[in-house]
């Protein structure tokens, strides 16, 4: 969970070059004509024209691409145990995992990584652990685990440099789960910022992280980074899940990276970032200025600016690169913002841009108490309920828009305004257009052309009464239940009226719509 970062990016203007379908290094380019910034004049009271280009499908999603990052000390209360397992909670994740048929994964780590040891003999802890290790918590996550079937992927304490100790973990959590077991391991988590105490707040929570170190580079983190690397290849039977190296709060570790990636015996099997629209830990801005910060291209589609180090550093070798962490805010979150709908509104733009500069995972970071949660979970009398955020509605959202193996497709967007798109098509010819209209103000007419014959379409509405509401959000005009969420139906009949699918996109909402074609 980063606490320190760089600022945010600034937003990008869409130049004429970017007003055709392209596909660049392999990636589809998805093109949005950005009003007032192409010389295309925009008529607000006109429609909105959408385009997509199925001729030129691009890269198809991977396999478990949403995942949820867990800090270590929060694996107990989201997961539950075999006796007790945190229904709810686990249901809710299903349901995401059901939306983009493939499992969630589960990443944990944060700021916890490099607090946390195992520790099944209860000794002294030594300095910046915060958290003991034991077959307990190993059986929480076991269970979890079991019941998603989900990947998992464990953050290893770096700043403890005991390579023996991290090891011990790997094997006592490997030989708990079920297929498809711990897949990949994170070698330390934000080690840039190691030499820095940070305290910030979180409501009535204030959390403290200790200064791990006094003094920490680059060098000495090479150093221990490939420590951790040789002894857990040698060590660890096969298959051995892919090492990771990465996930830095800013730019100053960079310079690290070839000196672990380039030697011939390099070990690294994985890199990976972390991604935060906001960046200022306890910032002072009023929530309403941040909230439209929120919705704009820098936060969501200028994320994939600060990803350039890893995918050079990855290419080479062809290494994945996944975002570990991702979120609206750093320090778990702005009251205020993150908990409203204004991230439902970023989320599912921020997680495709992602997924069209090439990354290969995006973890969504939660803990208990964040007001970045997408889910807030709770046992009152003998019940567990899991209420779903409005972040979590734009995951769904997201998540049927571009399931597992379904690929890109380019879509032009004419007399765009404040409306972005993207769209996907599968293996069966379904197409699915997803189009958020950030704009507070205006609803807007939406006509959708489909190349070749198609079907009637069904098209499920994402809204609120605003995008300050932290509730009334609605999903195909209806409010997930707080305990046993399931995916939601695909929304009403839209019927192709002249060669295209016509409807109203309300202010503040996001659309999705699913139609079948001709094509295979």
């Amino acid at each position: 969970m980063r606490t320190h970062g760089p600022s945010p990016p600034r937003r990008r203007a869409i130049g004429l070059a970017l007003l055709v379908g392209l596909v660049i290094a392999g990636v589809a380019v998805v093109v949005v004509v950005d009003g007032g910034s192409s010389g295309t004049p925009q008529d607000p009271r006109g429609p909105v024209t959408v385009t997509v280009e199925l001729a030129h499908p691009g890269p198809a999603m991977p396999r478990s691409f949403l995942g949820l990052s867990i800090e270590y000390q929060s694996v107990q209360s989201y997961l539950g145990n075999a006796r007790r397992p945190n229904r709810a909670f686990l249901q809710a994740v299903a349901a995401l995992g059901a939306a983009q048929k493939a499992p969630v994964a589960l990443r944990i780590g944060g700021n916890s990584s490099d607090e946390s040891w195992w520790n099944p003999a209860r000794l002294p802890r030594p300095h910046g652990v915060l958290n003991d290790l034991g077959p307990g918590w190993v059986a929480s996550l076991a269970s979890g685990q079991a019941q998603l079937a989900a990947p998992v992927v464990l953050g290893l304490n770096l700043a403890l440099d005991n390579p023996a100790n991290a090891l011990a973990l790997v094997r006592a959590v490997r030989a708990r789960l079920k297929r498809p077991g711990v897949v990949s391991l994170e070698v330390g988590n934000e080690p840039d910022l190691f030499a820095r105490a940070r305290t910030f707040r979180v409501g009535r929570l204030v959390l403290h992280r200790p200064r791990q170190r006094l003094r920490y580079g680059p060098a000495r983190y090479v150093t221990e980074a490939r420590r951790y690397l040789t002894a857990l290849s040698a060590s660890l039977r096969a298959p051995v899940p892919r090492l990771a190296i990465g996930g830095f709060a800013s730019g100053a570790f960079f310079r690290a990276l070839p000196a672990l990636v380039d030697p011939p015996n390099s070990r690294v099997g994985e890199l990976i970032a972390h991604s935060y629209a906001i960046t200022s830990c306890n910032a002072a801005t009023p929530a309403r200025e941040l909230r439209s910060r929120l919705l704009t291209d820098g936060a969501s589609r200028g994320l994939t600016d600060a990803l350039s180090p890893y995918f050079a550093s990855a290419g080479a070798r062809r290494l994945p690169v996944r975002v570990s962490e991702l979120n609206s805010a750093v320090c778990g979150g702005v009251n205020g913002v993150s908990d409203t709908f204004a991230a439902a509104l970023w989320a599912p733009d921020a997680l495709f841009a992602l997924a069209r500069r090439g990354v290969r995972q995006v973890d969504v970071h939660t803990w208990v108490g964040a007001y970045y949660a997408p889910l807030v979970i709770g046992r009152p009398g003998d019940r567990e309920v899991a209420r779903p955020r409005p972040l979590y509605y734009g995951l769904m959202l997201f998540a049927l828009a571009a399931p597992a193996s379904s690929r890109l497709v380019p879509v032009r967007i004419g007399n765009a305004g404040s409306t972005r798109g993207w769209a996907t098509v599968d293996r069966t010819g379904v197409v699915r257009i997803l189009l958020i209209n950030r704009s507070t103000r205006a609803s807007r007419a939406v006509r959708i052309r489909l190349a070749g014959p198609n079907g009637p379409g069904r098209l499920m509405l994402l809204r609120a009464p605003g995008v300050a509401a932290r509730q009334g959000v609605t999903l195909g005009g209806r409010s997930l239940p707080a305990n046993g969420i399931r995916v939601p139906p695909l929304g009403t009949p839209v019927r192709a009226r002249g060669g295209e699918q016509r409807f109203t996109l309300p202010s503040a909402s996001a659309a999705l719509l699913t139609v079948r074609t001709a094509m295979r």
